[in-house]
């Protein structure tokens, strides 16, 4: 259960449990290789974030590492669903 009002009154998760060695070894092998830093983003509070609530997405890219200020691999039109849905009092789903 999540920890929010909705879940609280309507909790529509649930559980599969598989027992399978070979499917095991398989999703570790899969997931490992997604986790990679070439493959995902580390998200954190840059170092003078005392000052700052921006975060930063760090990666590697070419075999160079990358930082973005914001929130990368997103269109312009996802970003701009997420700062409408920031307008909707949802903190009571919170």
């Amino acid at each position: 259960m999540n920890l929010d009002q909705r879940s609280r009154h309507l909790n529509t998760e649930i559980g599969l449990i598989i027992d399978s060695a070979e499917l095991a070894q398989e999703t570790a092998r899969r997931f490992e290789a997604m986790t990679q830093p070439e493959n995902s983003y580390a998200v954190s509070f840059p170092p003078d974030s005392e000052h700052s609530p921006h975060l930063v997405w760090r990666t590697i890219e070419n075999g160079a590492a990358v930082e973005y200020k914001t929130e990368p691999a997103r269109h312009p039109w996802q970003r701009a669903e997420v700062k409408l849905l920031e307008l909707l009092p949802l903190d009571a789903e919170l």
